[in-house]
């Protein structure tokens, strides 16, 4: 199966469960980290009329639209795959309400009801000719948190007759990725909240403000991979506590893609064991890399105050030394008892050095990393700007929710233009034209007034377009330098090749965080100040404009000159390789070495 959302994961576990050896190749996030955990079935039809009933309204669909995909499946394989369906997810553990028999009501981020299918037990639900059935509810925001908005959400329940109280989670325990607004994302505070002593905190805040109400409504910021934290957390709240999907990536959705994908991996499935989507497994490393997070986490500040005694800069400078340490021995720990499963006759083997060496000669993977680090110090710096920017030039940090979600809409855009584009022309001249605009657009936005909001809205929505538009044109061109390095020298370095691009991309990501520091403090930054000086202001503009217009002109000037792996070519590279071609150059070549050297000996 070839992608591993909702329909990859669904098709992989129904084959393992049945006893197919199958294998999901898949990279990324899929559309379930964007979603609200909740499925539909059939909820309206193509007149507008709503459903109640799905599966009895498949005949007047079949009516309607002839060649929708349920339509031709047929009334009964529907029924079947849909009941089927629920089974499925019921066995992977999740805990939805609903049936394909009839709809039912869910409140949405702003407060409204919809109709679906199936939604998660913690998401308030009603049946479609009945009201919620809380008559007084507290929306529980938290301090800080702009991807949840409550007095939407209060407003909306008042609409439908529910007396509604709002109140904000302190919540200490969230200062740190509260102080840094680039991190105060669902996901973030999720992992923190999961933890034990947080969660305490957390319960004991809910049953403050438990009072003269009949149920809370929160942010759904709890319960990150497994629903266990959730359902103690709910159980020692005094009144039903209900969660509400944020803006994306959402807690709810990749809870629901990580237990089909757990599901799925359990059966015994593989994500995958071709050599060319080899890099897709180092999505395991994520599980313990969240836990390592974690543990640092709770770690630093006893680690501060044990070394620091009072001092807390020194503190945390010895922090931050232990926890390296730790890091250098545990990386060197996985690296020595890490094996090869997969075995993988007549590869060339090396020693890493030899890898290494082989893959810094490849000019166009250092061609590729330089690009990276160009465009990931882009995106860094502004988006690490954002906030900055929003509140000191736009003069509302209010609006930094909808600017930010401008610019994912932007986004959503880009990633779905990228194919046609690339289909039309080749991959590269897309790459390197996108990225001259997006350089000419940032330097166009250094001259837009201060208070130019709307302006600056169209800005970044153009710019959200054109930057996702490229992204995944950038991993292809990985791929390709793979091929390439093949191609060229006789052996394959899939995972060094993308391990190395990993690396520079962390890099610029350092670069990029590190570089609005030093811009901030040099301009003399005050933190907190209601107003800052000039050179702040002007030192804010051009973090999101001019540094990220320098990055994009470098990576079109490089990618336009230097980068040769254009369609026809790699092309090439593609069918002589799977010909065997230069493989058997490759040989030839070898053998006529070894042959000279043993020549040399015998004289």
């Amino acid at each position: 199966m070839i992608g591993g959302g909702l329909a990859g994961l669904l098709c992989g576990i129904r084959l393992a469960e049945a006893g197919q050896k199958c294998a999901i190749v898949s990279s990324g996030q899929s559309a379930l980290h964007f979603s609200s955990g909740s499925l539909d079935l059939l909820c309206h039809l193509p007149d507008g009329s709503a459903v109640e009933q799905p599966l009895a309204a498949l005949e007047s669909l079949a009516a309607q639209a002839p060649q929708h995909p349920y339509s031709l499946m047929g009334h009964d394989a529907v029924v079947r795959y849909a009941a089927e369906s629920e089974r499925l997810l019921e066995r992977s553990g999740l805990a939805l309400v609903g049936s394909c028999q009839q709809n039912h009501l869910r409140v949405t981020p702003l407060g409204t009801r919809r109709a679906t299918w199936l939604s998660p037990n913690e998401v308030p639900v009603s049946a479609l000719d009945q009201p919620l059935p809380w008559e007084r509810v507290l929306v529980a925001g938290i301090e800080g948190f702009l991807d949840f908005q409550p007095h939407l959400v209060a407003n909306s329940l008042a609409e439908q007759g529910i007396e509604t109280k709002i109140a904000e989670l302190t919540l200490p325990a969230l200062d740190r990725l509260r102080n840094n607004p680039s991190e105060f994302r669902a996901v973030n505070i999720a992992r923190v909240l999961d933890l034990p002593d947080n969660q305490q905190l957390l319960i004991d805040e809910l049953n403050r403000l438990a009072q003269q109400v009949d149920a809370i409504i929160m942010p759904a910021c709890v319960g990150m991979e497994q629903a266990d934290a959730l359902e103690h957390l709910r159980s020692r709240v005094r009144v039903p506590l209900l969660l509400l999907p944020t803006l994306p990536p959402s807690v709810l959705g990749m809870r629901l893609h990580h237990l089909l994908r757990r599901r799925f991996q359990a059966l015994g499935g593989v994500i995958t064991a071709d050599p060319t989507q080899r890099i897709s497994l180092q999505s395991y490393r994520f599980v313990l890399a969240t836990a390592g997070g974690m543990l640092s986490t709770v770690l630093m500040m006893p680690l501060v105050n044990f070394i620091g005694k009072g001092d807390q800069a020194f503190g945390f400078k010895g922090g931050i030394a232990v926890l390296a340490l730790v890091a250098v021995i545990m990386l060197a720990i996985c690296f020595a008892t890490t094996k090869e499963r997969i075995s993988d006759e007549g590869t060339t083997q090396g020693s890493m050095r030899e890898d290494l060496r082989d893959i810094i000669r490849n000019d166009q993977w250092r061609i590729v990393g330089l690009l990276t680090i160009l465009n990931i110090l882009a995106v860094s710096v502004r988006g690490g700007a954002m906030m900055y920017y929003v509140t000191y030039i736009l003069g509302n940090p209010l609006v930094f929710t909808w600017f930010l979600t401008t610019y994912c809409v932007g986004n959503l855009l880009g990633s779905a233009a990228a194919k046609p584009l690339t289909d039309w022309k080749c991959k590269v001249s897309v790459f390197w034209w996108t990225n001259a605009l997006l350089a000419i657009l940032s330097i166009a936005m250094f001259f837009v007034p201060i208070g130019a909001n709307i302006t600056m809205f169209i800005f970044i929505f153009v710019i959200g377009v054109l930057h996702q538009l490229v992204t995944p044109i950038q991993w292809v061109m990985m791929s390709d330098t793979v091929d390439y390095g093949e191609w060229k020298g006789g052996k394959r370095l899939t995972g060094i090749s993308f391990a190395g691009t990993l690396f520079v991309l962390k890099l610029g990501l350092a670069l990029g965080g590190a570089l609005i520091g030093w811009m901030l403090a040099g301009a003399g930054y005050q933190s907190g100040a209601a107003t800052q000086n000039s050179a702040t202001i002007m030192s804010i503009i051009a973090l999101f404009t001019l540094v990220p217009a320098a990055c994009y002109f470098l990576s079109a000037l490089i990618a336009a000159r230097l980068y040769t792996l254009r369609t026809p070519f790699i092309n090439r590279i593609l069918k002589e390789l799977a010909d065997g071609v230069r493989r058997n150059e490759h040989a030839f070549t070898q053998d006529m070495k070894t042959a000279e050297d043993l020549s040399h000996e015998n004289q």
